[in-house]
């Protein structure tokens, strides 16, 4: 449609592309209108790229909760020796101090004393990081 000169001087080779081209141009543009008007495919649409999005956040969450398992797991593997060596200990200093009751319950309920020892120490780690947690503040 660059051509100024008016429809009668033109020869049919030029009407044909400037009429392909209008019709091309038509075509585009009622292809985008009908886009336009298609809110479904709209909605469809966005609920794919929301539900593609929140199952990237899931994942990585799932990831991270992977690692810090892994990370609580490694620390508790290294803590356990350290525990059942302070229960040992515990045991043998109850044992020379101990009335015959406490030695009996140490001897007969071994699990409870290293349950109770096991919550001591969980205690005293989640004090001393609160102390630091205080002090950082």
């Amino acid at each position: 449609m660059t051509d100024a000169k008016p429809a009668a001087d033109k020869s049919p080779e030029e009407l044909r592309t400037e009429l392909g081209e209008l019709r091309s141009e038509l075509g585009d543009t009622v292809e985008e209108l009908a886009h336009r008007v298609d809110v479904p495919a709209q909605v469809k649409a966005k609920k794919d790229d929301t539900v593609a999005k929140l199952q990237d956040v899931k994942a990585e969450a799932a990831r991270r909760v992977h690692e810090s398992a892994e990370k609580v797991k490694a620390a508790v593997a290294d803590k356990t020796p350290l525990v059942h060596q302070k229960v040992d200990q515990a045991k043998a200093v109850y044992a020379e101090k101990a009335p015959p009751a406490v030695q009996r319950t140490l001897d007969e309920k071994p699990g409870l004393v290293a349950g109770v020892a096991g919550a001591l120490v969980v205690l005293l780690i989640a004090l001393a990081r609160r102390a630091k947690k205080k002090k950082k503040a």
